[in-house]
């Protein structure tokens, strides 16, 4: 945790010696009464404060100096449905690279049970996110969505200039050859077992280009993580 981002104005009040963020003060950063914490509140502003400690927790100081929030990547991810552990990755690092809006939906070839992961739940949701912006050390957290289809979340992100959807079977194009040039960009993620001949077909209808990130078949997780870092360099 490189920055502490509340989710309102009233939790950057006051911090319980309970909350998880406390503990982390404490016992991993070792701060002291007094020390200087970088904090924000969530897609609010960078800032930073000094932190004091008293009998049941941590209060900050209203005496705060404005810092410059990490940009966003022009960059709306879309994901298939997946096993929880594999989920709360994608959300993290999808939040930690700073991606503008965050799309879950169900795939053909995924697992349908995926979607009554608790994960998916706002609140879950917030705080993986949350957690993402806080290692980054930025207060900005991606637009999220849960959609019914593939149709829904190509729509959710029809706006995008450059569309892309990795796939390591019928690729056309390297994805390291792609350039955004500050243009906004789709990036499409199938299931575990990849896209359906179906998924294809629409994808290949609504513009985006089949790319390779080589011949291994990656987790969704590493693809998402490879792809990411490659479109934001």
């Amino acid at each position: 945790m490189n920055a502490l981002i509340f989710k309102d104005l009233n939790e950057s009040k006051f911090l319980p010696f309970s909350s998880p963020k406390a503990h982390h003060i404490k016992n991993v950063l070792n701060l002291k009464t007094g020390d200087e914490i970088f904090a924000g509140i969530k897609n609010q502003n960078l800032y930073k404060t000094r932190i004091f400690e008293t009998k049941s927790g941590y209060e900050f100081s209203s005496d705060i100096t404005p810092l410059e929030n990490p940009k966003r990547v022009k960059i709306t991810l879309c994901s298939a449905f997946t096993r929880p552990q594999i989920a709360k990755r994608i959300m993290f690092e999808a939040s930690c690279f700073g991606v503008e809006k965050l799309i879950f939906y169900p795939a053909q070839k995924g697992e349908s049970g995926y979607l009554k992961a608790s994960l998916y739940s706002p609140d879950e949701v917030e705080e993986q996110l949350i957690k993402g912006a806080e290692q980054a050390c930025s207060s900005l957290i991606p637009e999220f969505h849960l959609s019914e289809s593939l149709q829904e979340a190509l729509e959710l992100s029809s706006n995008c200039d450059i569309k892309i959807a990795p796939d390591i079977y019928e690729s056309t194009k390297n994805l390291s050859e792609i350039r955004l040039k500050d243009k906004k960009a789709a990036v499409v993620f199938g299931g575990e077992r990849g896209f359906s001949n179906d998924d294809r077909a629409l994808l290949r209808e609504s513009g985006y280009i089949l790319a390779s990130l080589g011949k291994r078949v990656l987790r969704t997780d590493s693809a998402v993580i490879s792809t990411l870092a490659i479109l934001s360099a």
